[in-house]
Formats: C-alpha cells, sequence, structure tokens
C-alpha cells in the first residue's frame, strides 16, 4: 500500500461520510453502488437501502468505487428516480490541450466559486477531488422525491448550456420559414438573452475545464471520496472546502431560478395573466395542434430493453471489437426517439458515454435520424422504389436489428432478449400480444406471482431478523417498506418454510426407507416395497456406500452434493464440509469441516490435500450479494451482482473455546458462584 494513502479504516470512514451527506438516512429511494467490472467489461451495480447497516456492510463487503447522485427504485434509470438531494457536475481537466490541465483540484475549485458568485449561481457544497479531475456538488436543504426531476434537468441544462462556438458565443437560432416560405429572423425572448449574457462566462469555464456534458444524466454515478483511482493510483479526497463541517446546504428553489430564464414565481405570474386573458376573451379558439405520430412505441419500446440487455452482456469491448458500435447507437437512438422524443444531441449525451464513443461524434452522426423523424413528425411520405408510398422514416425490422448486431438464436436465448432475434419475434396469441402489449407500455409492472415471489424472497430476510430480535420499526427502516407489507411477507415466508420442510421430510424419508428384498407379489404380478420409516441417524454413523470405489494414494475426491454441503476423501480419510450461512446479513458466518474417521489413521499429506480442498468449495460456494430483492423470473437480469470475497478461517481450538465460555459466562454472571464454576469445569 502506498505510504501516502490513509489507513484502510480510515478510506472506509471517508466514504460511508460521503455517501452519507448525499444521501441521508432515512431518505426516499435506494442507493445506486458500482464499480468497475473485475474482467474489464461494463459495471457491476447494487441497490442499497439508506441505512447505517446496510450501507456498512456493502462499503466493506462489495469494494464499491461509484455513487449515484440520485436515489431509485429497483434498476438505476430516469424512469426510477424516487429522491432527489444533490446535483454534481464531472470536470476533467486534466486532460491534454486543455488550458487548466496544469491546475489542482483546490485551484480549479476556485475559479468555480469565483465564477458562480459573479453569474448569482448559489455557491457550491463541496469540491470533491476524483483522484485525476474533480467534481462539482451542490447538496440541497430538502430533500425531494421523483416528481421533481423534471425542474432539477432542466437547471441541470441551463448549467451545462448550449455547444459554443469558435469564438466562445452563443450560437445564433437559424432563420425560419414563414408560410409564404421567405426566411425570416428568429426571434429571441429578451429574458432568455440576458440569461445568455449571464451565463455565458459560466459557459466558458466549463468549455475550458472539460466538463463531462454527460454527467448531467440523473442515472450518472460519480466517484465516491475515499476510493483509490486505477489509473492515477490516489485516492479521492475532499478538495473543498477543508473539512465537512464547512459543508453548506442551499435551497433546491433558490438553485432552480439561479439556473433557467424564468423564475418560479414569474412562470406562476405567467400562468395567471393567460387564464386572465382567455377569460376576458371567450370567443378565443387555440390553434389545433398536430399530434405526434408514433411509428410504432410498443415495438421500439421492447428493442430498447433488448439493446440495454444485449449491452449489459457483452459490454462495450464487444462492440469495438467486432465493429457494431454504431448501429447499436442508431438502433438504441431510434428507440429513444420512438418512445420519448428528443434531440440528436441529447440521445448522443446518453448513449456515447455507455458505448464509449465521444459525444460530439455521435451527435453528428445521429443527425439524419433527428431529420427523419421531425419529417415523420411533420406527416411527409416518400415513394419507395416507385410503388409504394411509405412514411419518411424507415422503420427497421426485428430481424434486422438482430442480423446487423450479430445475435443468433443461442445469444438470444442466453441474453433472455424478446424481440431482437433472428427469427423475429416469437409468434403468440391474441392474448399473449395484449398481455405483452400492457407489459411494454408498463414497464415496472408487476404479476401477482411476481409480486408474492418477491414477498416469500425478502419476507423470508425479515422473518429470521425478527427471530433474532429485530423489531418492526427496525424491519420498517431495514426494508423501506410499511409494517403491515412486512406482516404479510412474514405471514407468506412462514408458509413457504412450512411447505418445505414438508416436502423435505418425505424426501428424506423416501430417500432412508428400507426396502424389503421378500416382497409378496400382488395380484397383477408386480412387487411393491413395504416402505418403513426409520429415525434419521446422526451424520457420523451414517455409513458410506460400500460401492464407491477406493481414492487412489496421494489424489482426493471431491464429492458436492450441494452447494453448500460436499464429502471429502482421501486414501487415508474422510471429511464432511458444510457451509452455514447468516440469512440476515446475506454471508457466510461459518465453515465446518467434520473428519469421519479415526484421526490417527490420517496421513499429513491427506490432510493438506483436504485443506486446499476445503479452500476450493469456499471459494466456490461464495454467494454474491444480493443487490435487490425483485426478479423478474422472465427475463436476465440486468445488473450483475456485486460478489463477496470469502474470508479465511482460523481453525478451531475446542479447548480454548470451553475455556472461553466459561470466562464469558463468569463476566454475564457477575462472576458466579463456585457451583457454578465447578459444574462448567467439569462439563
Amino acid at each position: 500500500m502506498s505510504p501516502l494513502l490513509p489507513s484502510p479504516s480510515d478510506r472506509l470512514a471517508l466514504q460511508r461520510r460521503h455517501i452519507r451527506e448525499l444521501h441521508p438516512r432515512r431518505s426516499r429511494g435506494k442507493i445506486c453502488t458500482a464499480r468497475a467490472a473485475r474482467d474489464g467489461r461494463g459495471w457491476d451495480e447494487g441497490i442499497v437501502a439508506p441505512s447505517s447497516k446496510a450501507l456498512s456492510k456493502q462499503i466493506a463487503e462489495a469494494e464499491i468505487e461509484y455513487q449515484g447522485q440520485l436515489r431509485f427504485s429497483g434498476r438505476r434509470g430516469n424512469a426510477n428516480v424516487t429522491g432527489i438531494g444533490a446535483a454534481s457536475l464531472d470536470y476533467d481537466f486534466y486532460k491534454p490541450g486543455l488550458p487548466y490541465a496544469h491546475l489542482s483540484a483546490e485551484e480549479v475549485a476556485a475559479l468555480l466559486i469565483e465564477t458562480y458568485d459573479k453569474a448569482g449561481i448559489p455557491r457550491l457544497s463541496l469540491v470533491p477531488d476524483s483522484g485525476q479531475g474533480c467534481y462539482g456538488s451542490w447538496l440541497f436543504t430538502t430533500q425531494m422525491d421523483g416528481k421533481a426531476l423534471p425542474r432539477w434537468q432542466l437547471a441541470m441544462q441551463g448549467l451545462r448550456g448550449p455547444t459554443l462556438d469558435n469564438d466562445g458565443n452563443v450560437p445564433k437560432a437559424r432563420p425560419r420559414k414563414d408560410k409564404d416560405g421567405n426566411l425570416v429572423e428568429a426571434k429571441v425572448d429578451p429574458k432568455v438573452e440576458a440569461f445568455n449574457a449571464r451565463m455565458l462566462q459560466v459557459w466558458r469555464l466549463h468549455r475550458d475545464l472539460g466538463l463531462d456534458t454527460g454527467a448531467i444524466d440523473p442515472a450518472r454515478v460519480l466517484k465516491i471520496m475515499g476510493t483509490v483511482h486505477r489509473e492515477t493510483g490516489r485516492m479521492s479526497r475532499m478538495a473543498w472546502p477543508s473539512s465537512w463541517e464547512d459543508v453548506e446546504r442551499v435551497d433546491f428553489d433558490a438553485w432552480c431560478d439561479a439556473l433557467m430564464p424564468y423564475t418560479r414565481a414569474e412562470m406562476r405570474q405567467i400562468r395567471k395573466d393567460r387564464q386572465a386573458w382567455k377569460a376576458e376573451n371567450p370567443d378565443y379558439v387555440p390553434p389545433v395542434r398536430k399530434p405526434r405520430q408514433v411509428l410504432n412505441g410498443t415495438k421500439w419500446c421492447l428493442i430498447g430493453e433488448d439493446l440495454d440487455r444485449l449491452l449489459d452482456h457483452r459490454g462495450q469491448g464487444w462492440f469495438e471489437q467486432h465493429k457494431t458500435r454504431d448501429w447499436w447507437v442508431m438502433f438504441r437512438s431510434i428507440a429513444i426517439a420512438m418512445t420519448e422524443g428528443g434531440t440528436a444531441l441529447e440521445w448522443a449525451q446518453r448513449l456515447a458515454p455507455r458505448i464509449g464513443l465521444p459525444v460530439a461524434e455521435v451527435a453528428s452522426s445521429l443527425k439524419g435520424v433527428e431529420n427523419g423523424i421531425r419529417a415523420h413528425d411533420a406527416g411527409q411520405r416518400k415513394d419507395w422504389k416507385g410503388t409504394a408510398d411509405r412514411p419518411a422514416f424507415y422503420d427497421y425490422s426485428y430481424t434486422t436489428v438482430a442480423g446487423r448486431l450479430l445475435v443468433d438464436a443461442g445469444v438470444a436465448s442466453d441474453f433472455g432478449l424478446l424481440v431482437v432475434r433472428p427469427d423475429g419475434a416469437p409468434a403468440r396469441t391474441p392474448a399473449e400480444r395484449q398481455r405483452v402489449s400492457r407489459t411494454a407500455r408498463d414497464p415496472q409492472r408487476a404479476t401477482r406471482d411476481s409480486q408474492s415471489e418477491d414477498r416469500i424472497g425478502w419476507g423470508s430476510y425479515a422473518r429470521l431478523m425478527r427471530l433474532d430480535g429485530a423489531t418492526y420499526p427496525e424491519l420498517v427502516e431495514a426494508f423501506g417498506k410499511h409494517e403491515d407489507t412486512i406482516r404479510k411477507a412474514i405471514r407468506e415466508a412462514d408458509a413457504a418454510w412450512i411447505e418445505a420442510e414438508a416436502i423435505l421430510s418425505v424426501e428424506t424419508a423416501s430417500a432412508r426407507s428400507d426396502v424389503d428384498d421378500s416382497t409378496t407379489p400382488t395380484p397383477e404380478g408386480v412387487s411393491h416395497p413395504i416402505v418403513v420409516i426409520d429415525p434419521i441417524l446422526p451424520a457420523a454413523s451414517t455409513p458410506l456406500p460400500s460401492s464407491a470405489p477406493a481414492v487412489p494414494a496421494g489424489t482426493v475426491r471431491v464429492n458436492r452434493i450441494t452447494r453448500v454441503f460436499a464429502t471429502v476423501e482421501t486414501a487415508t480419510g474422510t471429511w464432511e464440509w458444510l457451509r452455514i450461512e447468516d440469512w440476515w446479513s446475506r454471508g457466510s458466518v461459518e465453515v465446518n469441516a467434520r473428519l469421519l474417521t479415526d484421526p490417527a489413521a490420517v496421513s499429513p499429506a491427506d490432510a493438506a490435500l483436504a485443506a486446499a480442498a476445503f479452500q476450493d468449495l469456499a471459494t466456490a460456494s461464495a454467494k454474491p450479494v444480493r443487490t435487490s430483492f425483485r426478479a423478474d423470473r422472465r427475463r436476465v437480469s440486468r445488473r450483475r451482482p456485486l460478489p463477496i470475497q470469502p474470508a479465511a478461517l482460523a481453525p478451531l481450538d475446542i479447548a480454548a473455546d470451553r475455556v472461553r465460555e466459561v470466562e464469558l459466562y463468569r463476566e454475564a454472571s457477575g462472576g458466579g458462584g463456585l457451583r457454578h464454576r465447578i459444574g462448567l469445569v467439569a462439563a
């Protein structure tokens, strides 16, 4: 470890403090945590509740590096934003060719504070040094829900500003045609013109500091202070202010008013004036606006989901290697245009960072898509090969999308793709098409069966936490759900446990039954065995099958019965290996390896082989952190779980444990009496 880095405990404390400042306790929604995938393909993501226990466990075991600036419900995405408490910008001032590449993060923070103060923008709450660049973050005094997202996005767009021309000025609006076809100069609202003049110095500074224009996306993640940057080896830390006590939060309304041409009060007054004018002019007929024509929103919604799933599984590297990044960007932008609308620049800012291409290059390549969508919205048609009149925008088929992205039947099945398949969308009955259509219009819709399975899944954890002494208020805080919902989930989990135990007892009795060879033939000539259920014997007295071949000397045989139970055999000894997992904390708490044969007969070489086999079993059986209780059984999960690294266990010492038990009892009982001590020692 570098001597310049603080201790691991100090870095973990800094990570907890940074996350806690952006996402206070009891805030609405869940925090998205992420890290770069260890195989170099994409991200490993997790969703965790903003509670102290859940955060501490995620930080300690998942080795997270990034956090979302907003909070979500389920998958990280714009449609799932449920909590807003901060806003951040990413400054890549270190890149070669930029005028401030030689400055430090502290000097960049001073430039930002001075420029923002002159422009009338509330002062930054903190400026973290990411280890290479820096961030500028505003922390709000109140925590909003997802309803404030449109206003948050407008403010972030005003803060980012337009793309300046070569002279560093705001580009002029293009002339437009009037009804007679003559070009007329576009008019600019005086309020907008004054806003542009006030923010021009800010936008110029952002350009010189290499502002990451894609960082205004609500789903973007930012570096956590206390983590080490993989490229520079420097730790992310606080560049400004010097201590957490100096961090000041800003009012969300004041922050938004400073970043928009019209304040909220002015917009309310404009609406009042409009309503008053309409009341004074009852004969006024508003112009009829032609509704936007959507080619096939349901179809492209499904294609967009399949494209996201394909990118999650393959990663950026695969598309770059097979030269299909441009095709993925084009198809994904069409899906966004058909379902959400937007411009080429907006699509590029969302898609370019995900696929690893420059924003300007993607925006330029998508101009054709934008022009086609605009022509289609205007109702224009065109001839195709002189024989058919078709829309101005071409609608790609499922088969074409799959062929351009090299998707075969095996890939479609492995990745759970629904429509991007070489054979097109599978044939469905009218009832199935109607159900799929409803689901596509609401991607977050869950069926009753999936909801019941989800409740049983997290209700099992709640049930065990309840047995361990957790109160219902603690469960409400841990799971972020109402007490009645938690009680219902525990009842369903109890019923599922009873049913599972009944099935297990029947299977165990059938497996251990004694079959009498001298059965009496029935009149039909078929012999039916008589099943006798014997009491289950201890594991140590269960004989091994005599038909198993002997293990050669110097080798080891591992019989893995389940993920958490196995037998290990050598020439001189046999062991049972058992992994016990704690459902509350969802991690391994104990691994037992029990010798079933005479210890004196086991050779040291075989004992070493068995120890190596135990370590391999522990590594292979480590369960990943379950980042979400929700799961869609019909599709492959979009998130790659964060694995837990198995920890080496100390060797068992029965004598020392017995002495320690006596000492603990003596401390708990205030010393205890003589008969208690004698009885415990004798035991």
